[in-house]
């Protein structure tokens, strides 16, 4: 019984934390096309999450993977064009800075 009981748990933290990374993956999209839709053209060109012949199911690790490679491209973009455009940036640094002070429970949607 005990063994059935670890099972769910482990399926329903593994199903939490795939609901956790596409939530962050949406919300990371989002703010690429609304607030830099210069990098637009990236977002399907990165391959990680495409599943392919060999391993054709999205596993928590791809999923992870694009997200952390989304996060890096808009990263070193504001990064590199931080003295170009403050005005643009400093809203998304707000964000994030509230973003990352909430619970991880807790995701704040941009609008």
């Amino acid at each position: 019984m005990n063994n059935i009981k670890q099972n769910t748990k482990s399926a329903q933290d593994l199903q939490d934390k795939i609901s956790e990374l596409n939530s962050k993956i949406l919300d990371i999209t989002m703010t690429i096309k609304d607030e830099f839709p210069e990098l637009s053209k990236y977002l399907e060109e990165i391959p990680e999450t495409l599943p392919n012949h060999l391993n054709p199911e999205i596993t928590l690790l791809n999923l992870k993977t694009y997200y952390e490679t989304l996060d890096t491209l808009l990263k070193n973009y504001i990064l590199a064009h931080a003295n170009d455009s403050v005005e643009k940036i400093r809203p998304l640094i707000i964000y994030q800075t509230v973003n990352s002070l909430l619970p991880k429970n807790i995701v704040l949607v941009q609008k």
